[in-house]
Parts: structure tokens; sequence; C-alpha cells
């Protein structure tokens, strides 16, 4: 088990996508939920992984941990 997750995991689980311009966005509905919540700028030239990067840290798995158990169970996270 992970305690976070990584890049390739953001596109084989379906949780974020990139778009022709390289930016990333939440697709997910838990990852949009934790982006919405935690108030993470919308993805642009200048900041193409404001959503990727925030999904890849210890904070998003413990968040996703504690409000959506079933899916942190799925994508292989434990505390």
């Amino acid at each position: 088990m992970k305690t976070k997750l990584d890049w390739p995991d953001l596109w084989q689980h379906g949780i974020a996508a990139k778009d022709k311009g390289g930016r990333w966005y939440a697709i997910h509905p838990a990852a949009k939920q934790y982006i919405y919540e935690n108030g993470y700028r919308a993805p642009s030239r200048a900041w193409p992984y404001s959503h990727a990067k925030p999904l890849l840290t210890q904070k998003f798995s413990k968040w996703l941990i504690e409000n959506h158990p079933k899916t942190a169970k799925e994508w292989g996270l434990s505390e």
C-alpha cells in the first residue's frame, strides 16, 4: 500500500486529464471536490499543474481516506 499517488495514477485511475495545451484538470468527482474545497486556481499556461500537484500530496491522500474511503482503497492508498 502506498501513502500518496504518483503521476501514472492520475491517468490510470481517471483522476485527472491533460488537455492539448498541457494543462492538467481534475476529472474524478472526489478530486474535483478536493480542488474546489481547498480553492486551488484553475490550470493555465502559467500554472499547468495547479490541479495535478495537489492530488499527488499526502494531504490529499489523507483527505481521500477520511472522506472517500472506498475510492482510496480502490486507488491503493493506505495510512
